[in-house]
């Protein structure tokens, strides 16, 4: 018996295992909890009711925290509280990851007004911003217990924080390879996608360390794309996400515009993820919050 839990420690240790079991459990959360959904009301997950995009991404978000609960909490003898739901740092750190992530859109914003390839046509007066807020939550909440709650920790306990920072920026790049970017060729879709390994991944794995909260993130994500599409009315990631506030369109060459994948494909995208990581990533190193299971990160 106990050389089969030896056995089973060490194949729990390589790292492709903890994460592949974590990504099943997503699956199996997330499919039992539309069932019972469509069980109550086949109109919460079906249809095109005002409903069906929040639950949806609700739902998304209670499988991720559902499945890192029972791989941390079983497997990996953690707390969810010492993996980034700290609850006492939620509201300010929410609030400056919002702050954050209007700062850096606002400079991708500037960048392509000044040279030219930001076109403003006018404003929708019916825009309203709730559910768009409440949606764009739960998707940045999604991907980054996905992301860093998940796969980022998981992995800097077994290689060490900057192998596991790699990794993540790779696969959160990738990731965005299933986005269904209408009129991009594969090659395009994977130069946007890099891009966001730099600019999304470096900056949000940054944001985590700190205060190896999770919230900091979530705030800064859920700006992130709150700004650039309904409000400002670019692509995010190459997906539409509806008529937003500002009528506007971008138009010049892609290295400016991004292209198909919009601005986190284009230079302005880059440089403003990259350097804003750059500087995070900088004070959490000078507070002490980039040590390997750093449970007690400095405020």
């Amino acid at each position: 018996m106990n050389g089969w839990r030896r056995f089973l420690a060490m194949v729990w240790w390589f790292p492709l295992v903890p994460v592949v079991v974590y990504i099943a459990l997503f699956y199996l959360f997330l499919t039992l909890f539309i069932r019972c959904l469509f069980t109550i009301s086949p109109m919460l997950v079906v249809g095109n009711g005002p409903l069906v995009g929040p639950v949806t991404e609700f739902a998304l978000a209670f499988a991720a925290i559902a499945a890192m609960w029972l791989v941390f909490r079983f497997f990996e003898k953690r707390t969810l509280h010492l993996s980034g739901f700290d609850t006492n740092k939620a509201g300010v750190d929410l609030a400056v990851g919002f702050v954050l992530g209007l700062v850096l859109v606002a400079f991708v914003v500037m960048f392509d007004l000044v040279c030219g390839v930001y076109k403003f046509a006018g404003f929708n007066a019916g825009f309203n911003p709730i559910a768009t807020l409440v949606i764009l939550f739960f998707a940045a909440l999604t991907e980054e217990v996905i992301f860093r709650g998940c796969i980022f920790q998981l992995c800097e306990k077994r290689l060490g924080v900057w192998p596991a920072f790699a990794i993540t920026c790779l696969l959160f790049g990738l990731a965005h390879m299933l986005n269904d970017v209408h009129g991009a060729t594969v090659g395009g879709k994977l130069l946007g996608c890099i891009s966001l390994m730099l600019e999304a991944g470096i900056v949000l794995n940054a944001a985590f360390l700190v205060r190896r909260t999770l919230w900091l993130p979530v705030g800064l994500h859920w700006a992130w794309n709150f700004f650039e599409g309904p409000i400002f009315g670019m692509p995010v990631s190459g997906t539409s996400l509806g008529t937003p506030m500002m009528i506007a369109h971008l138009q010049g060459p892609d290295v400016l515009t991004g292209g198909y994948f919009g601005p986190e494909g284009s230079v302005a995208g880059v440089v403003s993820g990259t350097v804003g990581g750059a500087l995070m990533l900088w004070y959490a190193l000078r507070k002490g919050n980039v040590s390997e299971n750093n449970e007690t990160p400095q405020n």
